[in-house]
């Protein structure tokens, strides 16, 4: 046998030298922040700050990434919303939260490329399907900005648009959390729901009142939670009102799989729908239909008592609202049939809004005016990232035929798609949808023995309807942090489940 040896001076001397080299790097780095944070100081600019401060935020998480996980979580559904409206001198603050989870998603895609996983309970055979949609739809961006290029500063924006918090969606689905942490965040978000009451009422009986009588603003349209808005200028009730629908939908869903008491679902889902009556987001409506078809359609012929209790406090809460909304309706309405008239009225027949901008279905309409076989490369690829967007000082270049920023032709998220990524883009992220809400359901299927998990997997099919809805009714998918944050969220969640416990039998093992 041949004996090989070892010089034990030489490797002491090389461990001393690779020694010396990190501390080398290491206070060659903290010279370098140093002098790139005296150079932001000096510039005085607040997003740069912003961003700077959440990369070094970020390279310090990675050695704590659940901590930066949380982080995002907070900082897109909370503290985003309140800077910009109570704080507005720091309302850059969604920059960082922005930089924050684009640091996570990095973060996660390279400890999935380069790290393997414990091969232990629940790993996963398959790709998680929500990822490749979301893939898809990121290319589709991609291809329609480069296709038709026109400046570094529009693409950066309508990119920061779309994705500025995706990488919350890949941070869950890519990496195997403790299952009992990703378990609770069904209970953050009723603690989230409940935290949008205070504010709700402050914004009720103090801001709505200043707002009362200025031109082209809507009131009530700033009770809006800790989703934000600007004090004098819009504000995200639709979003407040999604979201906590999604919220009840979900505390049905415990109550129908016996998990919630009655009495105790009922008393908590009354405190939450409260906001609504006050916000005459008449979307609301809409919202609630349909997160009830998704969580009682089952219950029809199977359980008729269950779904008659259901069926009856859904009329319950219509008619609540209804009438909340006929009394504080912009004009004077004596039933809820003129409530329905007026808001077809104001939405579906009438192809411009009094102030000029395009209706909801003038918005639609339109863009299927300036495209079709006449115009079939921006029909199937769109005009690229960024092309609707109005700024809140200044309109964003105009490019390709119809767009036109003075018209609001991006005013709905499914339209603005269509015109900046085509109909391929539409179909992409539709499809996100689409294999959001089956993958929920196919897990429903699988823990069907299991109440808990199959309550809150029927809920998530519930939420991916109800913001697909908000898609036809709002832009918010194009730029808004708290409503994306929440997207992501529920995304990440669902894929987390499939790629890691797609069974029960994967769960126990």
């Amino acid at each position: 046998m041949v004996s090989i040896g070892v010089d034990r001076s030489s490797a002491h001397s090389g461990g001393l030298l690779a020694e010396q080299f990190r501390n080398l790097l290491l206070v060659l780095g903290l010279l370098a922040v140093a002098a790139g944070a005296g150079w932001i100081a000096s510039s005085g600019d607040m997003r740069l700050a912003a961003v700077f401060v959440a990369a070094l935020f970020g390279t310090v998480s990675a050695f704590f990434p659940r901590f930066l996980l949380w982080g995002v979580i907070l900082g897109g559904l909370v503290a985003a919303g309140v800077s910009r409206l109570y704080f507005p001198e720091v309302q850059q603050l969604r920059w960082a939260v922005a930089a924050a989870a684009t640091y996570l998603g990095f973060y996660a895609v390279l400890r999935a490329a380069f790290t393997v996983e414990e091969a232990g309970p629940g790993t996963a055979k398959t790709f998680p399907s929500i990822l490749l949609w979301a893939a898809a739809f990121f290319a589709s961006v991609v291809l329609a900005t480069a296709l038709n290029w026109l400046d570094i500063t529009t693409a950066l924006v309508g990119f920061k648009g779309y994705f500025q918090v995706w990488g919350l969606l890949l941070a869950l689905a890519l990496i195997h959390w403790p299952k009992q942490m990703v378990e609770r965040l069904p209970s953050l978000l009723l603690w989230f729901a409940v935290l949008q009451l205070p504010f709700a009422l402050h914004q009720y009986l103090f801001i709505v009142p200043q707002r009362t009588g200025l031109e082209d603003v809507v009131a009530v349209d700033i009770v809006s939670g800790t989703f934000g808005g600007q004090r004098y200028g819009g504000g995200a009730n639709a979003a407040l009102a999604g979201f906590l629908v999604i919220v009840v939908a979900g505390l049905a869903s415990y109550w129908k799989e016996g998990v919630l008491s009655g009495p105790k679902a009922l008393l908590i889902g009354l405190l939450l729908l409260a906001p609504l009556a006050v916000t005459v987001a008449k979307i609301s409506l809409a919202f609630i239909i349909a997160a009830f078809a998704v969580v009682f359609a089952q219950d029809l012929f199977r359980r008729p008592g269950r779904f008659a209790l259901g069926a009856g406090a859904l009329i319950l809460a219509l008619l609540g609202l209804a009438s909340a909304y006929t009394v504080l309706a912009p004009r004077e309405l004596s039933s809820i049939s003129e409530l329905l008239a007026f808001t077809w009225q104001e939405n579906v027949e009438k192809d411009y809004t009094q102030s000029g901008d395009l209706t909801r279905w003038g918005s639609i309409e339109y863009w299927a005016d300036n495209h079709g076989l006449d115009n079939l490369p921006y029909t199937i690829l769109g005009h690229g990232a960024g092309r609707v967007r109005v700024d809140e000082d200044a309109g964003p270049p105009v490019f390709g035929v119809g767009l036109d920023p003075d018209l609001d032709i991006g005013r709905l998220g499914a339209v603005a798609t269509l015109w900046e990524t085509g109909i391929f883009g539409f179909i992409c992220i539709t499809g996100l949808f689409w294999s959001a809400f089956a993958t929920a359901g196919r897990l429903a299927r699988n823990y069907v023995d299991i109440p808990n998990k199959r309550a809150a997997f029927r809920a998530a099919q519930a939420a991916v309807v109800v913001i697909y809805l908000g898609f036809w009714h709002k832009d918010f998918l194009i730029f808004h942090l708290a409503y994306q944050t929440f997207l992501a969220l529920l995304l990440g969640y669902i894929a987390y489940w499939q790629r890691w416990y797609p069974s029960p039998e994967k769960l126990e093992e």
